[in-house]
């Protein structure tokens, strides 16, 4: 399955992203952290996500394409709102994964025009300790060039315990595609992660909302998307036994995902 990688222009940045689908609802993905761009795993995004393809009009998006220091999760939602806009995308259902759930809860409180519908997916509203030991160790991976112990640690912690030893062999290989300007680009993507802390803007969150994670979760923990949650006044799923990264490990999530936008009153 073929996917054409296009380009976003605004005045301040340029974004990749891939389309596909033939429905009329907008639905845009915005992906968590990586290690390698998303946009090299175009292909199997469509695959995964072909049951959405007679319904939906699929946006991925990347990350702008240069990343400056200092580049903060709020910028990312900014720079994101206005990717939606110049591609004339409103009242649109969204799929936030991780930091990509952070950059929705920003977009849904500050842009709600843009957001029908969300799936905040194995985020939270805040950085947590959990977090932000796990992406410290991952910076000092990344300044000192280690990057096949990056590569590690990162899979380690999103996947499953029994996922990440099935995939360890096809997870080390990948190491060798990693170059130091991917490495770069995650450190710059994840650096001030810390500092995001959207509590006190929740209640400008006005679409319809669901809530997903894994119980095991080992980046922001379960409790961090049962808090979320409660304090949106929405729904949550919680699937047992899986960590993070559930929504790559399960079609139990796009199933749910798919039923929540489908669904009418």
């Amino acid at each position: 399955m073929s996917s054409e990688i296009m380009t976003v222009l605004t005045e301040r940045f340029e974004m990749r992203y891939f389309r596909f689908g033939t429905g009329k609802t907008p639905l845009v993905i915005i992906p968590g952290v990586s290690i390698r761009s998303v946009m090299e795993s175009a292909a199997a995004v469509k695959y995964a996500y072909k049951r959405f393809t007679e319904d939906f009009d699929v946006y991925v998006f990347d990350r702008i394409t240069r990343i400056p220091e200092g580049y903060s999760v709020y910028d990312m939602a900014e720079d994101t709102a206005d990717a939606f806009k110049a591609l004339g995308l409103r009242e649109a259902c969204v799929i936030g994964v991780s930091q990509g759930g952070m950059i929705a809860q920003v977009i849904a409180a500050r842009h709600p025009e843009l957001v029908k519908k969300a799936v905040l997916a194995a985020t939270a509203f805040a950085s947590s300790e959990m977090s932000e030991k796990v992406f410290d160790r991952a910076a000092l991976l990344a300044e000192s060039g280690r990057i096949a112990e990056l590569n590690l640690l990162f899979a380690e912690r999103i996947y499953s315990p029994e996922f990440f030893e099935k995939y360890r062999g096809v997870i080390e290989d990948a190491a060798g595609l990693i170059t130091p300007e991917d490495a770069e680009r995650f450190l710059r993507m994840t650096v001030r992660m810390k500092e995001f802390d959207l509590r006190d803007e929740l209640d400008k969150i006005s679409c319809e909302v669901l809530v997903m994670c894994g119980s095991e979760d080992r980046i922001f923990g379960a409790e961090a998307s049962r808090e979320l949650a409660r304090r949106l006044g929405c729904g949550i799923e919680v699937f047992e036994g899986f960590g993070h990264a559930f929504y790559d490990e399960t079609d139990g999530f796009k199933e749910k995902t798919y039923g929540f936008f489908t669904k009418t009153e």
